[in-house]
C-alpha cells in the first residue's frame, strides 16, 4: 500500500473540514430562508474549482499513473440556534490518469453528496471511498480506495487529518 498525504483528494471523498474550504474563498450568506427560525448566524459558502494532481501507484502493474483533472467544491455551514453546526457538501469530479510507463489512459467522472446536521464540537469523521479510473482500453480499470480520518477539537481547530489511498485490480 502506498500512502499519500495530499491536497488534490482532500476534497474528494467526503471533504468536510469547512476552515480548509473557506480558506480557498467564498462568499458570507444569509441563513436558508426557507427555515429563517432554525439558523442563529450567517450560513458560511464556499464553492472554490480545485485542480487535482497526484500520482498513485497500480497494485496490478507496479505502474505509476499520474492523475490530474479538476474538483468542483460546494460547502455550506450553518450555526443552529441550540449551537450545533448543520454542514452540506457536493463535489463534482472530473479526473483523468495516464500510466506513467505504458501510456495506458483511465477517466473518472463522479458527483459526492454529504449532509451532516447539528453537529457540535469536538467531533470525529472517518470515511472510506471508492473511485473507479476505468481504463481506456483492454486494460483493467484502476480502482483508487481512499480512507480519510478527521478530528477536531471542542473548540472548532482542526487537529488530525489523514489520508490514505492504494489501488486495486478490477
Amino acid at each position: 500500500m502506498r500512502t499519500l498525504r495530499s491536497t488534490v483528494f482532500a476534497p474528494l471523498p467526503l471533504l468536510l473540514v469547512p476552515w480548509m474550504l473557506l480558506s480557498c474563498g467564498g462568499e458570507a450568506v444569509g441563513p436558508d430562508l426557507g427555515n429563517p427560525a432554525s439558523f442563529s448566524a450567517q450560513a458560511a459558502v464556499a464553492s472554490p474549482v480545485r485542480s487535482a494532481v497526484d500520482t498513485v501507484i497500480t497494485s496490478c502493474t507496479g505502474e505509476d499513473v499520474a492523475l490530474s483533472g479538476s474538483v468542483h467544491v460546494r460547502f455550506r455551514s450553518f450555526e443552529s440556534s441550540n449551537g450545533g453546526v448543520h454542514l452540506q457538501f457536493h463535489a463534482d469530479q472530473a479526473l483523468k490518469g495516464v500510466g506513467l510507463t505504458s501510456g495506458i489512459r483511465y477517466l473518472h467522472h463522479s458527483v459526492s453528496n454529504f449532509t451532516m446536521m447539528d453537529q457540535t464540537f469536538p467531533w470525529e469523521q472517518t470515511s472510506v471511498s471508492t473511485l473507479a479510473f476505468v481504463s481506456q482500453g483492454s486494460a483493467p480499470n484502476l480502482v483508487v480506495m481512499t480512507l480519510q480520518h478527521i478530528t477536531v477539537d471542542a473548540s472548532g481547530q482542526l487537529r488530525v487529518w489523514h489520508d490514505r489511498f492504494r489501488s486495486v485490480c478490477h
